[in-house]
């Protein structure tokens, strides 16, 4: 059974209304990520310059440019490591605030609309959907911005260095979209096959804890748990089968 689509624009607007304790933690990744791409940009300058000091290219001196790259290098250890640190708390404390606020609206809305959904399926999803729509606005949005001004100031560096490895790249970088468009439909398929999965073996758990004394009655332990190992195996497969294409794409690429 196909699910119900949401349209883009209503997931966008809720996004947005929702997001405003992460916008924060996405503004200081931007931030983080965009300076460490200039540490990158610039340790290749300052290796380049090295190099060229080295075999008497260029005039200068080895103690102050391998200062530099020094510099450079514990700069980028630094951010690095102020990343970890607010994805792990910043990122937590984001995520406790969204699954609360997520939490209220469910125990304030009508049992009708929950009626269609198994509670296995509901805590599923408030564990696993809210760590992932976190993960969008703090993480995914914020390294896809930094990526676009990545590939740009290479790009730029490239031009400045050989014009004809630059235009090389514009080549293939239309080829490259194209191919980003199927990996990324196809990777969303397996994501909600993944998450179904997931949730439906919740459901299972849920129910036969709760209802455990009436399966021992029935003597349905066997089927229940043959039930369950039927599920397992499923969702074993499909994270193979998501794994197996995005190493297989990895590679390719």
């Amino acid at each position: 059974m196909k699910e119900n689509s949401i349209p883009t624009k209503n997931l966008l607007r809720w996004l947005w209304q929702n997001s405003k304790d992460a916008k924060g933690q996405a503004i200081a990744n931007i931030v983080i990520g965009v300076s460490d791409v200039a540490c990158q940009l610039l340790w290749v300058l300052a290796c380049k310059h090295a190099i060229d000091i080295a075999t008497g290219a260029a005039e200068g001196s080895l103690m102050a440019t391998g200062i530099i790259i020094a510099t450079l290098m514990t700069t980028e250890i630094a951010l690095r490591a102020v990343s970890r640190w607010i994805h792990a708390v910043i990122g937590n404390k984001i995520r406790n605030k969204l699954r609360l606020k997520i939490f209220a609206r469910l125990m304030k809305c009508d049992w009708l609309h929950l009626y269609k959904r198994h509670t296995g399926d509901l805590v599923n999803r408030l564990e696993g959907d809210v760590s992932s729509i976190t993960a969008l606005i703090t993480e995914t949005i914020p390294s896809t911005i930094v990526v676009f001004v990545q590939l740009i100031a290479s790009f730029g560096l490239l031009f400045c260095m050989s014009r004809e490895l630059a235009m090389s790249v514009v080549v293939v970088l239309p080829i490259c979209l194209i191919a980003s468009r199927f990996y990324i439909r196809r990777m969303r398929k397996y994501n909600r096959e993944v998450r179904n999965s997931d949730s439906n073996i919740q459901s299972v758990l849920q129910e036969s804890l709760q209802h455990k004394e009436v399966i021992k009655a029935m003597e349905q332990n066997s089927s229940t748990e043959q039930r369950l190992e039927v599920l397992q195996g499923k969702l074993h497969e499909q994270i193979s089968r998501r794994t197996r294409f995005s190493l297989g794409s990895f590679t390719l690429i």
